[in-house]
């Protein structure tokens, strides 16, 4: 009886798996990945999208006292990113400097997510940032997700 329970549990997650695996390989995330979006209005307003924290392609070349605790505290929410910083040399421009990795001049590098993305909207949602999702963007994802109900039409967003 464990053992049906088990397998059922498995077979039952394997399509919510597959849907956030969908997403995240959209914007080719990985495991331990972050995506900032704290400063949304100035980067909005500097016309840039979200950012893509590659985390583990950072871990897996450094050890984690390399940024942890000199450069950055380890607690979500903790450290203000802000380019004037970066651009000074400190936080990510301590190797970012155009000397130990690329300088901080190729914008879409980072800011690489666009603020009308599902997985923006879908973080958003996460965080409590919003009541509800906003109409996905791509024409069929929500009867692919089956959040169509039946006899409904999926909304296109033009």
């Amino acid at each position: 009886m464990r053992r049906a329970v088990f397998l059922l549990s498995i077979l039952l997650a394997i399509p919510v798996f597959a849907e956030k695996q969908a997403l995240a390989q959209e914007w080719n995330l990985v495991y331990g990945d972050i995506v900032m979006m704290e400063n949304e209005e100035a980067m909005k307003e500097a016309q840039v999208g979200a950012v893509i924290f590659p985390h583990w392609f950072h871990r897996i070349r450094f050890r984690c006292k390399v940024c942890h605790e000199t450069i950055f505290t380890m607690k979500k929410g903790a450290n203000k990113i802000d380019m004037e910083k970066i651009s000074s040399g400190q936080q990510c421009g301590v190797c970012h400097d155009g000397r130990i990795a690329w300088d901080p001049l190729y914008c879409e590098r980072c800011h690489a997510i666009p603020w009308d993305s599902q997985i923006v909207r879908d973080l958003k949602m996460k965080e409590g940032k919003v009541e509800e999702a906003s109409p996905p963007q791509t024409e069929g994802i929500r009867e692919a997700l089956g959040q169509v109900e039946e006899g409904e039409q999926a909304e296109q967003v033009q």
